[in-house]
């Protein structure tokens, strides 16, 4: 029965973030500027894997970007170079769990190279609507199996 509901909870969990669409490329709001308060955390995760995540502001927008993320390399070096960089980031919360301080980070531009493109983002954030509705599946059809013997 456990499985079954952990099926349900990531399935509702599925349902209500899709309830947060992306801002559209023409929503974005463009910022430009150096870098400001420069962050750089390690995430342990399963298996021992460690993610960057590197955290920064540029005129009053704070944003994170993981190191999983395509142009990360690109953005860590423009970032302690202080290069001038031109982020695209939601102007809204798009969130189930509210960010404290910082906002999503949709493009980057290091002078005219695209560093993040949108696209990119947009295809990280539906791999992990997809990665949540897979694993709801998994748990339901476990679950589902140990109650129908």
């Amino acid at each position: 029965m456990f499985l079954i509901f952990l099926g349900v909870a990531l399935l509702g969990l599925h349902v209500y973030m899709g309830r947060y669409t992306p801002t559209p490329k023409n929503g974005l709001t463009m910022v430009t500027g150096g870098a400001a308060n420069a962050t750089i955390s390690h995430i342990r995760g399963r298996l021992g894997v460690v993610t960057d995540v590197i955290r920064f502001t540029v005129q009053g927008q704070t944003v994170e970007y993981e190191s999983t993320g395509t142009g990360y390399a690109r953005l860590l070096l423009a970032v302690q170079r202080g290069e001038i960089l031109t982020l695209g980031v939601s102007p809204g919360e798009e969130s189930l769990i509210p960010r404290h301080g910082w906002v999503p980070l949709y493009t980057v531009s290091v002078g005219p190279e695209q560093v993040v493109r949108y696209e990119d983002a947009i295809a990280k954030r539906q791999w992990g609507s997809f990665a949540i509705l897979g694993a709801a599946a998994v748990f339901l059809l476990m679950g589902a199996s140990r109650v129908f013997r």
